[in-house]
């Protein structure tokens, strides 16, 4: 082999093995899912269950409305219930139904929710709502005009 074959075979080998950790880093990313805004001013997602919560992770931005729909698709006793603890949220979920649960997050950060056994989990992360933009005050280099 020549050694312009030897350094060709080595590049592709590197191609290779840093696409191979690229596609592994991507399978492992746990799913996330970006509430849309609906014309009715509820930040909405959906999550399915069915040995977990499908997205696991939900963004939301704080103060806004948000509405979760809950679309269970087993009867495993552990999903029976959802629990956000710390917004004071345990809600029954029937079997193979859809279960809305609407609530305004108050305060921003990453906050878990589970199942009622705790074996089913996720988190909710809370994005601080951007600062609202007021009238500035101009200010005039100038003397004030007398008179």
């Amino acid at each position: 082999m020549t050694a312009e074959a030897i350094m060709t075979v080595a590049v592709l080998a590197g191609v290779a093995m840093l696409a191979g950790i690229l596609l592994a880093a991507m399978r492992t990313r746990r799913a996330r899912n970006r509430a849309y805004l609906s014309p009715d001013g509820y930040q909405e997602v959906c999550v399915t269950i069915n040995g977990k919560y499908r997205p696991n992770t939900l963004e939301v931005r704080q103060g806004i409305p948000v509405r979760i729909r809950f679309l269970r698709q087993e009867n495993n006793p552990c999903s029976e219930r959802v629990v956000f603890s710390a917004f004071g949220i345990d809600r029954r979920l029937p079997a193979f139904r859809e279960t809305l649960l609407e609530f305004v997050p108050s305060a921003a950060g990453t906050f878990l929710f589970t199942c009622q056994l705790g074996m089913y989990r996720g988190k909710l992360v809370v994005t601080p709502q951007r600062a609202k933009r007021g009238p500035t005050k101009s200010r005039s280099r100038g003397k004030a005009d007398e008179g």
